[in-house]
């Protein structure tokens, strides 16, 4: 495992924590703030570097075993859903218990059960949308695990025939009218490519692909560019043409760092790498914590204590990334070391993906 690239996670869940910080604030307390939508592209990020792991750790994926298959699967399984259960049900217990602080929820039981198994169905304001709003973003991790697992086994490999399936399913996605299609079909979408892009550059790496230095740092730079300009950009325009605008220059985010690693070598072990490692348990509390951050500052206002943006957003962002991290150390990797240790002798260790 790249440690750049556990980085990376840390990065990308740091980016979407600070954009929902902002819709915090434009929330409760001050409606003119601008939100920043360019944090929203820690979700491209995501999408990229899951396709990158997948394509990295699996090796060559030709012709594997029906068991190499399952054993992937329950990996992908224990990796992402009992976290993601136990916020939704913490989530579901809020909404019952507190109906007035759930904004954008609705409790059926077939809504509930469609957010539990990550089958994409409409919330009550018509947006297709799970009760873990961040839970969107698993729905197509999920169908990229079953897709890549599913062509394992064949003569083709895993990358190949991802790549034919999701470039067929983003075509259709963009030239079709999903808008009058069932709610799961919404899955069909540009956003596929991204987990190409994260795939095609694990593989151009393993054909001993390199940059120099210059070009590689030239490259992180032209990215960041990049996605900076994006900003001038209207929400609406950025989220149309979001895998262009945000996929494409993560991606090459991506390429440029992993290749500075490999130039330079190991990469210490730091707090950075702590924030990746609790990349996911921080992308799925912070639903919890910034309602919670924004709800004391609104009352804080409400009795006279004025206090700038910046410190709301700021506070909202520290907050959600050190719960993360102790959510993650104390929770999510015992659970995953217990819930892995179910599996005999995994041949496919360390293997870990974004959210």
């Amino acid at each position: 495992m790249y440690v750049s690239v556990q980085w990376l996670r840390g990065l990308a869940a740091a980016m979407v924590v600070y954009f929902h910080a902002t819709l915090m604030v434009q929330e409760h307390i001050d409606p003119t703030i601008q939100a920043a939508t360019l944090g929203a592209a820690g979700v491209d990020l995501f999408f990229v570097i899951s396709g990158f792991i997948m394509a990295t750790t699996t090796g060559n994926s030709q012709g594997r075993r029906s068991a190499d298959v399952r054993q992937f699967l329950f990996r992908r399984f224990v990796r992402v859903m009992p976290m993601y259960w136990g916020a939704t049900g913490a989530k579901l217990a809020i909404v019952l218990a507190m109906p007035h602080l759930a904004l954008h929820s609705t409790v059926t039981v077939p809504y509930v059960l469609s957010s539990l198994m990550l089958v994409p169905m409409a919330n009550n304001d018509g947006h297709v949308m799970p009760l873990l709003v961040v839970g969107w973003t698993l729905s197509y991790e999920a169908f990229f695990y079953i897709t890549f697992a599913l062509s394992m086994g064949t003569r083709l490999g895993a990358v190949r025939l991802t790549t034919f399936v999701f470039a067929l399913f983003a075509l259709l996605g963009t030239f079709l009218p999903l808008a009058t299609w069932a709610d799961p079909l919404s899955l069909l979408s540009p956003l596929l490519l991204e987990f190409l892009f994260g795939m095609w550059i694990a593989a151009a790496l393993k054909t001993k692909l390199t940059l120099s230095t210059s070009v590689a740092v030239l490259c992180a730079f032209f990215a960041m560019a990049c996605l900076g300009a994006t900003s001038m950009l209207s929400p609406e325009s950025c989220y149309q043409y979001r895998t262009v605008l945000w996929g494409v220059p993560s991606a090459l985010f991506l390429l440029s760092v992993v290749v500075l690693e490999q130039k330079r070598g190991h990469i210490k072990e730091t707090f950075f790498r702590l924030l990746g490692d609790a990349s996911y348990s921080t992308y799925l509390v912070h639903c919890f914590t910034l309602p919670l951050v924004g709800r004391v500052f609104a009352k804080l206002v409400s009795v006279g204590v004025l206090l700038p943006n910046a410190v709301m957003v700021l506070t909202g962002i520290a907050v959600s990334l050190a719960s993360g991290v102790v959510i993650h150390l104390y929770l999510e990797r015992p659970l995953l070391e217990r819930l892995r240790g179910l599996w005999p002798t995994p041949s496919t260790a360390n293997m870990r993906a974004a959210p």
